[in-house]
């Protein structure tokens, strides 16, 4: 797992949650729950790969 490739997948989920806000979709605030969660998941791996 490289930083460039934990870089896509945080644009990644920025785009997704931007599709969900302009859907409006009923499911939506489930998505960007995930995505948040997901995120974070990411944000600590990416951490941990700087130590």
């Amino acid at each position: 797992l490289s930083i460039a490739l934990l870089d896509r997948a945080l644009d990644e989920l920025i785009r997704i949650k931007s599709v969900a806000c302009d859907k409006g979709a009923k499911r939506s605030n489930e998505l960007l729950r995930a995505a948040d969660v997901f995120k974070g998941g990411i944000r600590l791996v990416s951490e941990a790969y700087q130590w």
